[in-house]
Parts: structure tokens; sequence; C-alpha cells
């Protein structure tokens, strides 16, 4: 699975049917902070449960 580029520099690796354990420090992504803030659009409302006890 990849992510947009533009967004994410570095990714982590699939291998066969597992994730590559990096050799760098942290987590073995590598963000664009920029990138991030420019295509932030404003405030998303994500969608309520329609009953209270949280089934739909």
């Amino acid at each position: 699975m990849s992510h947009d580029k533009t967004l994410f520099l570095v990714q982590i690796e699939l291998n066969g049917s597992g994730y590559r354990v990096p050799d760098a420090l942290g987590l073995g992504a590598e963000l664009d902070e920029q990138a991030i803030r420019a295509s932030i659009h404003g405030l998303v409302e994500c969608p309520h449960p329609a009953k209270p006890d949280s089934s739909v």
C-alpha cells in the first residue's frame, strides 16, 4: 500500500505479506509538513452514529 508521495516522502515498504522493519530511527515514515499544511482545506465534521448506543 502506498500513500501520497507528496505528503509522505519516505514510506514503510511492504515486503511480501509483511512490512520491512526500518534500520533508521523513528517509525520509518517521513512527512512533508509544508505540503500537509497546504493540503488542509478546513475542519471536517465526522459522521455521527444514528442512535445514542452507537448502533447504526
